[in-house]
């Protein structure tokens, strides 16, 4: 089958065929073994570690409602992109892996690892008066942990990366893309945020997609870094290096899907006629995971909520955002300051969120803050890519 590349509003008029195949996609998990924590100060901890708006604290509650959602709606495949764990400790990979054991044997579990996941320099556990060192899994380890969630019965391996190839179901393949540099971490003396395509990976999979162009399998990609720009001040450790020889490829093999995280926003982008769907980490605001629904003549794509915490994690979220740049927001707005950075805030929750279409709505109300915002805010670069973006829904495409 081979489809045209483009993309439809919930509006426009268009009957699905029938589904072949649902996949479940999760991103960004960063679960942390509550092993590695006094039992008195888990939570505690786990509220401090972070300041990006990530509800650490819920990461067990999170974990259990996403199995509990899959369980129940049984999906052909479920999918995670990277940064499983909090800080690549073996013993979060092991409390991740008892999680997904409990998934139905009938759902297809796959993993790939993101930049948190491996190799990571300073691991550490939290007992007593100061935190001690622990260990951090390695590329073989990773794949021993994980056998069982893609590597054991794939298609095709990669002896070059931590990639493969899976058949979710006849004639349908997911392209599981390792893009990291941890192998590097210890060399260099740092954790790697960025990542890449390799040349051998490339020269890998051609042959393999020769195959699937030659029998009618179709094709998703899936990585931990990104394929496209979703925002222009994040690209140089988003981007996987060398993304346009991989465009190229899909191009060459009529590829026109790709799930990618670790920028913790969700927002649909193009690039070269490919859609790169960046998805919204798990315990971010919305904690929502995705949902592809393939059919014989369309993939439809939208977003799954997970537990019952978008309240409070959109109340994390925002006061996350009000307790840092105060200071250029002083300088902005002057007195007014403290109105424009709440306005903000929640403007900040709706963009990692992928509602656009909020957003939008706040920006047309007839007020002084609402004013203040527009008209100074390309004073702060990164409010100004949020209040730019066009009011388009990001967590729903439909690829006819």
């Amino acid at each position: 089958l081979t489809f045209a590349f483009s993309a439809c509003s919930r509006e426009t008029p268009f009957e699905k065929g029938e589904t072949l195949a649902t996949v479940f996609v999760a991103s960004d998990t960063h679960l942390l073994s509550d092993d590695l924590i006094d039992e008195d100060n888990v939570t505690y901890i786990k509220e401090n570690f972070t300041n990006d708006g990530r509800i650490q604290e819920k990461d067990y509650e999170l974990m259990e409602a996403l199995v509990e959602t899959v369980n129940r709606e049984k999906p052909d495949a479920m999918i995670f992109t990277g940064d499983l764990s909090f800080n690549g400790e073996k013993h979060s990979h092991e409390a991740f892996r008892s999680f997904i054991d409990r998934i139905d044997k009938d759902v297809a579990v796959l993993v790939i690892p993101g930049n948190h996941d491996m190799n990571i320099i300073d691991t550490r556990s939290y007992y007593g008066d100061a935190p001690h060192a622990e260990l951090s899994v390695d590329l073989q380890e990773f794949t021993e942990i994980y056998e069982d969630y893609g590597y054991k019965d794939a298609v095709a391996r990669d002896e070059n990366s931590l990639s493969y190839i899976y058949e979710i179901k006849e004639g349908l393949w997911a392209l599981m893309l390792d893009t990291t540099l941890c192998s590097y971490n210890i060399e260099e003396g740092y954790n790697i945020v960025g990542g890449v395509i390799w040349d051998e990976t490339i020269e890998w999979l051609r042959p393999w997609l020769e195959k699937a162009k030659d029998e009618g399998i179709r094709v998703i990609g899936f990585s931990h870094h990104n394929l496209a720009s979703h925002n222009p001040l994040f690209e140089g450790n988003y981007i996987m290096y060398d993304a346009e020889a991989l465009i190229a490829l899909y191009k060459e093999y009529g590829i026109g899907l790709h799930i990618s995280g670790h920028m913790h926003i969700q927002n649909i982008a193009q690039t070269d006629g490919i859609y790169d769907i960046v998805q919204g980490g798990l315990l971010d605001y919305g904690n929502r995971i995705s949902r592809i629904e393939v059919c014989d003549n369309c993939i439809e794509y939208s977003r799954v909520q997970i537990g019952d915490l978008k309240e409070y994690s959109f109340s994390v979220f925002c006061n996350e955002y009000l307790s840092k740049g105060n200071s250029r927001y002083e300088d902005a707005f002057g007195d007014d300051a403290e109105d424009v950075q709440r306005l903000a805030s929640r403007i900040n929750a709706y963009y990692f969120d992928g509602d656009y279409v909020s957003i939008h709505e706040i920006l047309k109300e007839r007020n002084k803050t609402v004013t203040l915002l527009k008209k100074n805010a390309d004073k702060i670069p990164y409010l100004k890519t949020i209040i730019d973006v066009e009011n388009k829904d990001q967590n729903y495409l439909l690829i006819r």
